[in-house]
């Protein structure tokens, strides 16, 4: 069973973004039966809100501007203990979850079988190195990129190189020796599909 997960980013928002979220809070957990004994209770969070308001629509100052500062860090410090009940007597179910006005962590969806890679590229380097690239692979934790010889028709003749970046560089090759090379991506499933075979010569 997926968790459900309350998250409070929105406090990082804008000031009028982050007082237009919590007085939906507060509107939602008004009267609502899933979570009926709320802490700290709504009249600390309707005040806090008040407060916080009250001094954004006061003319700007440096006062005002340490103020509002400080309400807001108080409003947060209210909103976030009001989460972490929310969180704590939702029952792990994601329609009361919702019904607080809180917004929920998105779950995460498998991905499946990878996609071969796409614009798939060899670019020659100086000193004996080729650069790999190739366009970023939905769901790929990291990517093997291998090469051999192109002379070499030997299936194990591979040599791996791993990263977690959608480009590597391969390094210490033969100067005037064409190579082959490939590249997969690396997901949750264990399927690994390889990319057409390109090749390039060493400078």
């Amino acid at each position: 069973m997926k968790k459900v997960r309350i998250i409070t980013r929105f406090l990082r928002l804008a000031q009028t973004k982050v007082l237009q979220n919590v007085m939906m809070i507060l509107q939602c957990m008004t009267g609502n039966v899933n979570f009926p004994t709320p802490a700290p209770d709504l009249k600390t969070l309707g005040d806090a809100i008040d407060a916080y308001s009250e001094a954004l629509a006061n003319p700007a100052s440096k006062a005002n501007t340490a103020l509002k500062k400080q309400l807001r860090i108080k409003l947060a410090a209210v909103v976030n203990l009001l989460a972490l009940y929310v969180q704590m007597n939702c029952n792990n179910d994601e329609t009361i979850a919702l019904s607080s006005g809180f917004p929920l962590a998105k779950t995460k969806q498998p991905v499946g079988v990878l996609t071969k890679a796409n614009n798939f590229k060899a670019t020659p380097l100086h000193n004996c190195m080729i650069k790999l690239s190739n366009k970023k692979i939905f769901g790929a934790d990291s990517y093997c990129y291998q090469y051999a010889p192109a002379a070499s028709k030997e299936e194990t003749g591979w040599i791996s190189v791993n990263s977690t970046r959608a480009s590597t560089v391969i390094k210490d090759l033969v100067s005037g020796t064409q190579y082959a090379f490939r590249v997969a991506g690396i997901g949750a499933n264990p399927t690994v599909i390889y990319s057409d075979v390109i090749t390039s010569y060493v400078l």
